[in-house]
């Protein structure tokens, strides 16, 4: 193995921790709130234990809506864990595209709920791809904070996903309300350290390295430069 793909390698684990970092806010108020709910509920717990007879319907109701959101924590954990993990070794497995979205969409969840926003998800039968779901969660992931910070400011602001089904490959449009991107700069945007962002806002290696998770799925990440809006894509082969 070269040095280059070393490099790589360390660069992919650290931006994702990077990205985790920049969300951390959002899912600690996340976790903040159904602890809350929780501290509520046993509170409520406490006051019925004393009355004559026992409420048990009630009670029953309490114990399920605590069940309920500690159910919704640990979902939250599992993510942060999945998200966060080396998976860089991980075999190329089937794993549904439904799954995928569904995961990263998670991840960004915060991030929609502090800017107001949705995503439009696509309506589709389940797609399995050959991949390492992790990996692509990354991608995804990396894609659409992109495209909410581009966005940030525009007057109806949209981010939607799309899907495409070829024979061998089926192609992940996530599309946002910008007009395109410039040639000049779209030809640079996969070099690594190349951002358009402010100083000190991201690493410049979010898109070099979704590019070379792509590539090491024999797949291809790119610009549609023909699309009305922004548009990356995601393109990988079907699990045969």
């Amino acid at each position: 193995m070269d040095s280059e793909n070393i490099d790589d390698e360390k660069s992919m684990q650290i931006n994702k921790l990077i990205a985790l970092g920049e969300m951390t806010a959002g899912i600690m108020h996340e976790i903040n709130n159904p602890l809350a709910v929780i501290h509520m509920l046993a509170g409520q717990l406490g006051e019925m234990v004393h009355e004559k007879p026992l409420p048990d319907a009630r009670i029953q109701m309490v114990t399920e809506k605590i069940e309920k959101t500690v159910l919704r924590i640990a979902k939250i954990v599992h993510g942060v864990k999945s998200f966060s993990r080396d998976s860089r070794y991980d075999p190329m497995t089937a794993i549904s595209l439904r799954t995928i979205i569904e995961d990263a969409l998670f991840m960004v969840s915060p991030k929609l709920r502090a800017t107001g926003m949705s995503i439009a998800s696509p309506e589709h039968d389940d797609l399995e791809i050959e991949c390492r779901g992790a990996q692509i969660t990354q991608v995804i992931v990396n894609c659409v904070h992109n495209a909410l910070d581009a966005i940030a400011t525009h007057e109806l602001p949209f981010v939607r996903l799309e899907i495409v089904e070829e024979e061998a490959f089926v192609r992940l449009h996530i599309v946002d309300s910008g007009t395109g991107i410039d040639p000049v700069v779209a030809a640079k945007l996969f070099q690594p350290f190349f951002t358009t962002k402010a100083r000190g806002v991201g690493t410049g290696l979010g898109l070099h390295l979704s590019k070379k998770i792509l590539e090491a799925h024999k797949g291809y990440f790119y610009i549609e430069t023909t699309a009305p809006h922004t548009t990356f894509v995601l393109r990988l082969p079907k699990w045969q």
